[in-house]
């Protein structure tokens, strides 16, 4: 009798850790790159903060990418997913206190029709954010 209970409490906890392997790896193959829609970008303390609104739906934030292109140039991708992650909005706080960063650009989104290449998110150059 006794060995059968501790044998159906071992395969249940065993069950219990393998569903939860199962939807972190889950999550992490769901999540994907996304527009970033930014409300606001500002510097503080050295800092840079970027403002999120939201990503595309009823996504949530995951993680962001912040890949140098360029002399000072970087590319910010922003990544959501369905499963789990941090409501939006969002602040991310890039660290600029030995002013390497010059220029912050985000790609559009797959499918975007506007042409563009790139959208530059830093410096605001006389462009007015629209609040969503």
């Amino acid at each position: 009798m006794k060995n059968k209970k501790i044998r159906k409490l071992l395969i249940g906890i065993l069950v219990s850790i393998v569903f939860i392997i199962g939807i972190s790896v889950f999550d992490n193959i769901i999540n994907h790159a996304s527009y970033a829609y930014i409300k606001d970008v500002y510097t503080k303390n050295d800092n840079i903060i970027i403002s999120v609104d939201g990503g595309n739906g009823d996504s949530k934030y995951h993680h962001y990418e912040f890949n140098e292109i360029g002399n000072g140039i970087y590319e910010f991708q922003l990544y959501v997913s369905a499963v789990s992650g941090k409501v939006f909005p969002v602040e991310i706080e890039l660290n600029n206190k030995s002013d390497k960063i010059k220029e912050i650009r985000q790609k559009p989104n797959n499918g975007d029709e506007s042409g563009k290449e790139y959208e530059i998110i830093y410096p605001i150059k006389n462009t007015i954010l629209i609040k969503r």
